[in-house]
């Protein structure tokens, strides 16, 4: 199972850090940080997991950052504050006040979104969307953090419907849009907001029908010096469409980018990091990969409890070692269209082209005397065609981590270089 798989690596890499409390780092060999922590907690309260050693991780989360007294960056208040929230802390908790108090205080003063870092800086959407989720359950009952959040809101909803598309990088739209789904969220209404909703999620379903997600980068200060946060595009863009819409978990894009990010898990049992995530193909394996991808596919899983086509509750909870085979693969894409076809239906195919293709080259071969050179010749080779396509289409969906372009490469080399001169032999 997917997700079990992903829980256990998370489990297996719980630590404890002293006085400090237990928690994650961002690779498995990391100390444990309080925004790592937050985010597996997140991930697991939405997946209905239990909490290992929940009483150290709260002690974690609200382990100061810092103690020269220097504000704790947003970025970071943000997410401590939703995590304490989904441990179960109430809103009258001390530090859960005092970290809302520390978020609404850093609110930007003209855009009201909020920057990633304590210091001065631009505003970031991804910190403002985050901000607004730890702040949500508040707002009904405190007016001062319901206009802070309206006023965020604003900036999220400006960043869609008054910015050029292509100047704005993907992942906003993924963090946006997830934040306008929210049932708290939505519930303020309003045609702006319900418009920069659908244009977010637009955008990411056109980015997952064309492939065109990448990890992006964003520029902080952190600790007196420039960092780089790594956007993991991929799992925020499917976790966005899918809170978004439960349908979407048929459409074949969909369903691609969680093959694809399913891809990135490591499913070597004999592996040290089996049931992780990699931040890319060729990226290390870290908590919040994990974490970000166990969110995707629980939406995914609940996406398909509510859909009559359950497409991905067999890959998700099956334990099978042929549960990979269920998996929808793309073949090809043109137009910004994908054929898409799990393994089960790729051997058909590979059977069925075979059988279709020799029966079409035996009869172009016993008839080539009525038909002529050209015409056997002709005839044979469409039938070899027909091998060639259901010889890709079976390796393709079985072999999933081999490049598309490598296997046609090999299939129609072949056809080519070796089975036409053959066919050409046998008719001379």
């Amino acid at each position: 199972m997917r997700i079990g798989a992903a829980t256990d690596w998370l489990y297996r890499n719980q630590l404890r850090e002293g006085h400090r409390g237990a928690g994650w780092g961002w690779l498995p060999d990391v100390p444990p940080n309080a925004v790592s922590t937050a985010e597996v907690v997140c991930a697991l309260e939405l997946s209905g997991r239990e909490i290992p050693w929940a009483q150290r991780v709260s002690e974690m989360l609200r382990t100061p950052a810092m103690d020269d007294g220097e504000r704790i960056a947003p970025i970071d208040v943000s997410w401590r504050l939703r995590a304490l929230r989904d441990l179960g802390n109430d809103a009258a908790d001390p530090d859960v006040v005092s970290l809302r108090e520390s978020l609404l205080t850093a609110q930007d003063p003209d855009t009201g979104g909020w920057p990633m870092s304590s210091r001065s800086g631009p505003v970031s959407i991804m910190t403002t969307a985050n901000a607004i989720t730890a702040l949500e359950r508040a707002a009904e009952s405190d007016a001062g953090v319901a206009q802070a959040v309206l006023w965020g809101l604003g900036c999220l909803v400006a960043a869609i419907l008054e910015h050029e598309p292509q100047h704005r990088p993907l992942y906003e739209s993924a963090y946006v849009a997830a934040a306008l789904t929210r049932p708290e969220i939505a519930a303020v209404g309003g045609e702006r907001l319900v418009h920069a909703r659908e244009l977010a999620v637009c955008r990411l379903l056109t980015a997952l029908r064309r492939g065109d997600i990448a990890v992006a980068e964003e520029t902080f200060v952190q600790d007196g010096a420039a960092d780089n946060w790594r956007h993991l595009t991929l799992h925020a863009a499917l976790s966005a469409v899918l809170a978004a819409d439960d349908r979407s978990s048929t459409d074949p894009a969909v369903s691609q980018a969680l093959t694809n990010l399913l891809d990135l898990q490591e499913t070597d049992r004999m592996h040290s990091q089996y049931g992780g995530f990699r931040t890319s193909p060729d990226g290390y394996v870290t908590t919040s990969a994990t974490a970000q991808a166990l969110t995707a596919m629980t939406l995914a899983l609940q996406a398909s409890n509510e859909t009559p086509t359950r497409t991905w509750i067999p890959v998700l909870q099956d334990h099978s070692r042929t549960a990979h085979l269920a998996e929808p693969r793309r073949l090809v894409a043109a137009g910004g269209r994908a054929i898409v076809m799990n393994g089960h239906a790729g051997t058909v195919l590979w059977f069925c082209g075979v059988a279709a293709g020799l029966t079409i080259t035996v009869m172009a071969i016993l008839l080539s005397g009525d038909l002529g050179r050209i015409g056997s010749r002709t005839l044979a080779a469409w039938g070899m065609l027909f091998v060639a396509l259901g010889t890709y289409a079976g390796i393709a969906t079985r072999l999933p981590r081999l490049p598309r372009g490598h296997i046609a490469t090999a299939v129609f080399g072949t056809y080519t270089a070796v089975i036409l001169p053959l066919i050409q032999f046998l008719l001379t």
